[in-house]
């Protein structure tokens, strides 16, 4: 994939990222409709309406099909290149009003990921993982795991 594209395509999914979270954070209350509730997960309103924002807004600036957690894949043959949408990670906090979820989008390539960005709309973080370039990041600031190895002295 050429520099210019894999911008483009991160790009789609910090702004997904970005305007579904602040759907969800926005409209908590009338979202927060539970569709369907087992003893393993629990759908609400929510997914759905996320979801559908995120789709809409990849589509139009990317050519590459989609596996979404709530309706599954996009085209029947998703290729070697594809996006892939939890559009509610977390679903049971979010349901609970516990500030622990996000929106999480990919990009595989070869089934190897490519690039990751998870947003935390509760509290405004987007973070970065960028495979092809090695690096990660919060809200445009690097970020590393501590070099400390016993973990004793963590």
């Amino acid at each position: 994939m050429k520099l210019k594209d894999f911008n483009s395509q991160l790009g789609a999914a910090k702004k997904a990222a970005r305007k579904s979270g602040y759907l969800l954070l926005k409209n908590r209350q009338e979202l927060n409709q539970k569709l369907a509730d087992s003893s393993k997960d629990i759908k609400l309103e929510a997914d759905i309406q996320s979801e559908n924002l995120i789709k809409q807004i990849i589509s139009s600036d990317s050519n590459y099909p989609i596996l979404a957690e709530e309706s599954g894949k996009s085209n029947k043959d998703l290729g070697d290149t594809f996006w892939v949408i939890d559009p509610l990670d977390g679903t049971a906090n979010y349901n609970r009003g516990i500030p622990m979820c996000c929106v999480s989008i990919g990009l595989v390539k070869n089934m190897t990921p490519l690039f990751g960005v998870i947003y935390d709309f509760d509290n405004d973080h987007m973070y970065v993982g960028d495979v092809l370039n090695n690096y990660s990041m919060m809200n445009d600031d690097p970020i590393t795991v501590s070099n400390i190895q016993k973990k004793q002295d963590s």
